[in-house]
């Protein structure tokens, strides 16, 4: 609360992993919304992507919208799109992936594109974030984790296996990865 107050922040973007992290995401968005109903709230990652009616209609709390729209697939170019165009003062209603409410009515745009060269992504900006903080928590990252600096790095989306009741096979569609010389840088 403190912070969005301070900060007052024209978007909030939600992404959650798991399913099980949907309840955190809905309490999230609609304390941003009751601090400051101006902010608009974005989700996405593979819930909201595989589900974007349901998470926008569980959004939807005593009569008012807690989050406005939902970028489904892979959001660094959506929602950087989503950004720049609400810099320039408007909503791409038919924008690929798009999913939110427009004067009272929910709307869906289905998920079509995908990052075909993953390569071709910028590289997180790693100096901008508190990494000691991340590495205190010790998170694991796997059943086996070697040392006390671990972090995931990601090779490749998508699965080469394609199991139908895997996240990953419905989310991706078709496994994609990143050359080995990327993966090292």
């Amino acid at each position: 609360r403190k912070y969005i107050l301070e900060f007052k922040p024209e978007i909030v973007g939600i992404s959650i992993i798991y399913s099980s992290d949907l309840h955190s995401m809905l309490r999230l968005a609609k304390l941003i919304k009751e601090v400051n109903s101006e902010t608009v709230v974005v989700a996405g990652g593979i819930h909201p992507s595989i589900y974007p009616k349901e998470v926008l209609r569980e959004s939807y709390v005593d009569s008012k919208v807690t989050i406005d729209y939902v970028i489904r697939g892979e959001g660094e170019i959506r929602f950087a799109d989503f950004i720049l165009n609400m810099k320039e003062g408007m909503i791409d209603l038919k924008a690929d992936g798009m999913c939110g409410w427009h004067e009272g009515e929910m709307f869906i745009n289905p998920q079509i594109k995908t990052i075909e060269d993953l390569g071709s992504l910028p590289f997180p900006a790693y100096h901008r974030l508190p990494m000691e903080k991340y590495f205190k928590f010790n998170v694991p990252f796997s059943p086996f984790p070697r040392g006390n600096r671990v972090m995931q790095v990601y090779a490749s989306r998508g699965c080469p296996v394609g199991c139908t009741f895997c996240s990953s096979t419905n989310f991706n569609k078709a496994h994609r990865s990143r050359s080995p010389d990327n993966v090292i840088r």
